[in-house]
């Protein structure tokens, strides 16, 4: 599935749950909000960058449904030191990427024969999405920890 369909779907599924949960109308908005952004500003004007923020987004959504999810199943479960964390770490690979993006249009321009500067760039991005793969599976899997301790300690187990 495209980066774009993945959006799509994620889209499609917050639609749903903000008309079954009300309480997290505010929270799907705001992730719609993120979701039109990646898709009506990048890919319109047909920028090479775009499908790599694009990705990118899909990371955030990933987490940002991680953490609406953890609200469903606990209602008062904190995420401020994961989420600061996570931000933070977030923010250094966008920035790498889109640094690697820049770096490859300059590249394609000037120099459209220079196969072995391409291909080191394009590794170093595969090498930030895997990092950033990790960032977002450990942010996830705290936020799964911390939801399950916290209801198993109320002696709830979490199926």
């Amino acid at each position: 599935m495209t980066e774009q369909g993945k959006l799509i779907a994620i889209d499609k599924q917050l639609r749903e749950l903000r008309k079954e949960k009300p309480e997290f109308e505010k929270d799907c908005t705001e992730l719609l909000r993120s979701i039109n952004y990646a898709a009506n500003i990048y890919l319109p004007k047909q920028r090479r960058l775009g499908t790599s923020l694009m990705k990118e987004a899909v990371e955030y959504l990933k987490y940002e449904i991680a953490c609406m999810a953890a609200k469903v199943s606990e209602p008062d479960l904190e995420v401020t030191e994961i989420r600061e964390e996570y931000t933070k770490e977030r923010k250094e690979c966008y920035r790498e990427i889109t640094d690697i993006e820049i770096e490859l249009c300059r590249t394609e321009r000037l120099d459209k024969d220079n196969t072995t500067k391409k291909a080191e760039l394009l590794e170093r991005r595969d090498s930030v999405f895997e990092k950033l793969n990790v960032i977002v599976k450990k942010a996830v899997d705290s936020i799964a920890i911390k939801c399950s301790l916290k209801t198993n300690f109320r002696g709830v187990t979490v199926g």
